[in-house]
């Protein structure tokens, strides 16, 4: 027997990695079966897979037929809808304040004439080194020209990485917090997915008996990379570097460091600049000397830049022609993320409006400091209460750091 039952999807940036995260977990648990069909582009997804949930492509509105079948399809049918009433609306990503998009130069700077490129600013801060520039392909060539041992083989290889690699993900999970522990949570969804297992073990097969099981891998990030592309949707598109993330992981299993291009060592500080950066590179490269972050690419729900507002990185995405601007500089970069702006730093005199800048934030910061854990009060005397809004409960500390005394969504 088999239950039916539609809703629209009520979240304004549509069922993308959270939501589908959610709603993946909530149905695992039982037996029956659940389908969703998303009626706008006609695309069917089990309801117990995230990557099939986000490649949908159900965006705010979008009419989705839901159907149950199997044991107990009644009471899972049932409770689901009570879900998706109750639960789904408030499974929206609100991990940032607004962007700060780039509207030129202030005009104190622009009397200096520097070459500057604009972004959108998903954090605060200003960052100032040298250029590290990260760009091009991340699978390395020589994986994919290996000859393989057979269809069967190359499929246990990728198995036997798989449970591997999930391993290494439970065990850091034991060890890690705050946005750190968010990243791994969402790359063990996925190692654990069952569209991506289906697409590992299809794109062996498809690959031929003579191709090594980089090939397969390629193949799957090819795959979720257009069918994520063709959505159009910033928010699933920043999905595809997890997924990109993930199949690296699973190739050092099985290939070692070779699988893995080697990341510059920051050894002065620098500001790194890519078309795109993968969760897993960051956590590599991160640490004192990594000044700033900029991107091409990506947007505030990458789990790239939620690692690096967690560490206090200045990040600037969405800046285009960014890598091409970066090898051109001779000298440091700074990035101005309050203003949405990655400047060329070459000339003394940008050098030291920067300097002033820097020094009027340090400022700003230890005012608050000092009054972060005081009483709120009104001029008359009637206490407030100041609570925070947060996504993850990695971001409580930092809330209360900060002078929350609650959280109220």
């Amino acid at each position: 027997m088999s239950h039916r039952f539609e809703f629209n999807c009520p979240l304004p940036h549509g069922l993308h990695a959270r939501p589908a995260t959610a709603m993946a977990a909530f149905c695992e648990p039982f037996d029956a079966r659940v389908i969703l069909r998303n009626d706008r582009n006609g695309v069917e997804a089990s309801a117990h897979s995230v990557l099939a949930l986000i490649s949908a492509d159900i965006r705010e509105g979008d009419r989705c037929v839901v159907r149950v079948s199997g044991t107990g399809s009644e009471t899972v049918s049932g409770a689901l809808q009570e879900w998706i009433s109750k639960q789904l609306p408030h499974c929206d990503d609100e991990l940032e304040a607004d962007a700060v998009v780039s509207a030129g130069l202030p005009r104190s700077l622009a009397m200096l004439q520097p070459d500057y490129v604009g972004g959108s600013g998903l954090s605060t801060g200003i960052g100032l080194g040298q250029p590290v520039v990260l760009s091009g392909p991340r699978i390395p060539v020589e994986l994919l020209e290996l000859a393989g041992d057979g269809i069967d083989a190359e499929d246990r290889k990728l198995a036997a990485a798989r449970v591997t690699a999930i391993r290494q993900v439970e065990a850091a999970l034991a060890t890690r917090g705050g946005a750190e522990a968010a990243v791994l949570r969402a790359h063990l969804a996925i190692l654990q997915d069952e569209e991506y297992t289906t697409r590992l073990e299809t794109a062996v097969r498809e690959a031929g008996e003579t191709a090594p099981a980089a090939a397969a891998v390629s193949a799957v990030v090819g795959h979720f990379d257009r069918l994520l592309a063709a959505t159009g949707n910033p928010y699933l598109l920043e999905r595809a570097l997890d997924i990109r993330d993930v199949s690296m992981r699973l190739l050092g299993v099985i290939y070692g460091d070779v699988a893995r291009p080697a990341l510059p060592s920051l050894s002065v500080d620098s500001v790194v600049v890519a078309d795109n950066l993968a969760p897993g590179d960051f956590i590599a490269l991160r640490g004192e000397r990594l000044r700033g972050l900029v991107l091409e690419s990506g947007g505030r729900t990458s789990h790239t830049v939620l690692l690096a507002r967690a560490t206090g990185v200045p990040v600037l995405t969405g800046a285009a022609n960014a890598v091409a601007f970066a090898r051109g500089v001779t000298g440091p970069l700074v990035v101005d993320a309050g203003a949405g702006l990655l400047v060329d730093a070459s000339k003394p005199t940008v050098r030291e409006y920067y300097t002033g800048e820097q020094a009027k934030l340090d400022t700003i910061a230890a005012r608050f400091t000092a009054h972060a854990q005081r009483e709120a009060r009104t001029g008359d005397g009637v206490r407030l209460e100041v609570s925070a809004n947060i996504a993850l409960p990695e971001e409580a500390p930092e809330v209360f750091a900060n002078g929350a005394e609650g959280i109220g969504v």
